[in-house]
């Protein structure tokens, strides 16, 4: 029987800051970009679609037929909400790959690399999880934290 850790397959990230704090009304796309990709509709800038449409290259979408994903992060977008409240936190919705090592025969998948962008892991919607016997699971590159669990 193979050891392996499983992560959850949606993430919910969050802005590190109020991107929307100046506006006075919902953001929208900015004025002649696309607004919707896929299931994703009312895209708001700082995000957007095409050259000129987006903040800059961490809130680029590409809309490739399947879905709308963030380009850096190549993770799909399931939710976007960017709030004019400064006390409602903005949050992108985002499928992760699932995470494994088979410490069997050394494979290991996915992973999710968020350093140096805009965006952090909520510690109260995620859920990190390790399944099977025996296994230590940790997340690394979180400074000053050591995240992780046993089971």
């Amino acid at each position: 029987m193979a050891t392996q850790f499983v992560l959850r397959s949606t993430f919910l990230l969050l802005l590190t800051c109020g991107l929307a704090a100046a506006a006075a009304t919902p953001p929208n796309a900015k004025p002649g970009c696309k607004a919707d990709c896929g299931n994703v509709t009312s895209i708001p800038y700082p995000f957007g679609i095409g050259p000129g449409c987006y903040m800059d290259d961490w809130f680029e979408i590409v809309c490739n037929g399947t879905g709308a994903f963030l380009k850096r992060i190549n993770m799909e977008v399931l939710q976007l909400t960017i709030s004019s409240d400064e006390s409602v936190t903005d949050r992108v919705l985002v499928k992760s790959p699932i995470i494994y090592w088979n410490c069997y025969n050394n494979r290991s998948g996915g992973t999710v690399n968020l350093a140096g962008s805009p965006f952090v892991f909520s510690s109260y919607v995620n859920k990190f999880t390790a399944v099977g016997c025996d296994n230590f699971a940790t997340m690394t590159a979180i400074e000053p934290m050591v995240v992780g669990c046993k089971s």
